[in-house]
């Protein structure tokens, strides 16, 4: 490996390790479908109201307890020890900080998406954890929703602190063209998690040639987000940006970071979709051994587009 790949694989895993040390401080069925004669805006819209209602609802009771609200009991987050899953246990982890028992959580959307037949979507933008002595730390989310009987529900989770400035808050949707009924068939949806799952198969091979700035550039969506560094305010927008962002500004060759999904999920429709797993960085000059925990978030903009990853 070059001295300049090198850079840019350090650069890559200390966006993720710092994320995750930082955030440390923190923790750390069946679906419905959109109302008849309902538009693409509409659902993302209720969407939207339901997440904007859970932060309401949380500036009464703790942070953790503001959280847990909206978690499906099957919800993943990232943490500095992995992936945790089940909302107990991430209650639990929560629970294991001061700073998520007392004082309150309040946060804003101000991006987000929705799949054609209006059971997964996406929601991210500026959060503010308040103590009980008034003093405020800033951070920023994004949560992954599964809307199923119970209503939209939190499955996949992060979030991770940000740099006191300026955050974009005109909101900015990537919307179906249209609104499709769900589709109940297991098998149609374990196909459509099998390509996401293909998909960032794909995204890491991809990085191992052509090196990764320029493969996050390539497999990103021109309105993707990257969740950013925790010492920036907002997050990294667009694939270009994103990807000279995670190379350290720099789209160098090949590197020998890989990652790979644990598991996929995917809406009915077939244009959305997530990925849980792992990133694996190797030693390298005197680097140990790292193992990182990711989650990504991928949408089609039509259904003959390929597979972009939308946030992450």
């Amino acid at each position: 490996m070059t001295s300049r790949n090198r850079d840019a694989s350090r650069s890559f895993a200390a966006r993720h390790m710092a994320t995750l040390v930082l955030g440390a401080t923190l923790v750390l069925g069946g679906a419905s479908a959109p109302a008849p004669q309902q538009k693409p805006l509409d659902a993302m819209n209720d969407l939207l109201s339901v997440d904007r209602a859970f932060a309401t609802a949380s500036a009464r009771v703790s942070p953790a307890d503001g959280l847990g609200a909206m978690f499906a009991p099957d919800v993943e987050m990232r943490a500095p020890q992995g992936v945790v899953s089940g909302k107990d246990a991430i209650l639990a982890l929560l629970r294991s900080n001061p700073e998520n028992l007392a004082g309150h959580l309040s946060w804003s959307p101000t991006r987000g998406s929705i799949s054609a037949d209006g059971t997964q979507g996406y929601t991210a933008g500026m959060m503010t954890l308040t103590r009980p002595d008034s003093t405020r730390l800033q951070l920023k989310y994004i949560s992954f929703w599964v809307r199923g009987a119970d209503g939209w529900k939190v499955r996949l989770f992060r979030r991770s602190p940000r740099a006191d400035g300026p955050m974009g808050t005109a909101l900015a949707l990537s919307l179906p063209a249209k609104l499709v009924p769900p589709v109940r068939e297991s098998s149609v949806i374990a196909r459509y998690a099998k390509e996401v799952d293909a998909a960032e198969r794909a995204f890491s091979a991809e990085a191992g040639v052509i090196g990764i700035g320029a493969a996050f550039a390539k497999y990103g969506s021109a309105d993707a987000i990257n969740i950013g560094a925790p010492n920036q305010s907002d997050f990294d927008i667009g694939a270009e940006a994103i990807g000279k962002a995670v190379a350290g500004g720099e789209y160098p060759g090949p590197t020998n970071i890989s990652w790979a999904p644990e598991h996929a999920v995917a809406a009915s429709s077939g244009d959305f979709g997530a990925t849980v797993g792992y990133i694996q960085i190797p030693a390298d000059g005197g680097r140990p051994a790292g193992r990182v925990p990711f989650f990504t978030i991928w949408r089609k903009a039509s259904p003959t587009s390929p597979w972009r990853y939308i946030a992450e």
